[in-house]
């Protein structure tokens, strides 16, 4: 998908795309979809790389904890909460997760969420 409109299959190549911002996502069944932002510009080629993470069935449990307390948690790109938190029913496979909290830079890292089980994320600014 290129800015939500479905684009094809990869490998894919667009000739004489133009000059601008875009957002990339890029998808496959049973994977976790990967969202990149991109900057076209002018005489320049400009290439996207992806490495899918296959989903896991079932679902777990987070446990996110920051010092300093109350970072906004994001898990795949979407807001779950703020630390310390436990995330139930979250689904089973490697997860992306991006911690923010204001005047520090954001914290992302991959875990891996397994079906049953607790996964602990403790992180210190």
């Amino acid at each position: 998908f290129i800015n939500g409109q479905y684009s094809g299959t990869t490998p894919r190549t667009f000739h004489e795309q133009p000059v601008g911002s875009y957002t990339i996502e890029i998808s496959r069944d049973d994977f976790v979809p990967e969202t990149k932002e991109v900057e076209v510009v002018a005489g320049k080629t400009t290439s996207v790389q992806a490495k899918l993470i296959q989903q896991m069935t079932g679902r777990g449990t987070l446990i996110v904890r920051t010092e300093p307390m109350g970072a906004a948690i994001y898990i795949d790109g979407n807001f779950r909460g703020h630390a310390p938190i436990v995330i139930k029913d979250v689904p089973a496979g490697q997860r992306r997760i991006r911690l923010e909290l204001a005047g520090k830079p954001p914290y992302e890292t991959a875990v891996a969420i397994r079906d049953g089980e607790r996964t602990k994320l403790p992180y210190t600014w």
